[in-house]
């Protein structure tokens, strides 16, 4: 999977989270970038959107560093923990 951090992807100093690939392809963007953050966003798994919560567990900002994300939908939790690739300004 590949991990962007933009931290200015809502306008300035509003930061987000892009998460794709994988075998199912994974792709989703959040604004949950902050410990304790959670969002209500759309996932797409193989080209279907589901609509689910994320919440963020753990955050950095650098290139190596982790996020970790809790996706909640229909009682079923799954974990997703990333190491950033990329910012993009």
């Amino acid at each position: 999977m590949t991990t962007d951090f933009i931290p200015n992807n809502g306008g300035p100093g509003i930061p987000a989270v892009e998460i794709y690939g994988g075998n199912p392809f994974v792709v989703f963007t959040t604004n949950a970038v902050t410990v304790g953050a959670t969002e209500n966003i759309n996932i797409i798994i193989n080209g279907t959107t589901y609509p689910v919560t994320v919440t963020c567990q753990r955050a950095g900002t650098l290139v190596g560093e982790e996020f970790r994300f809790d996706v909640t939908a229909n009682n079923v939790e799954a974990e997703y923990c990333v190491v950033i690739d990329s910012v993009t300004p």
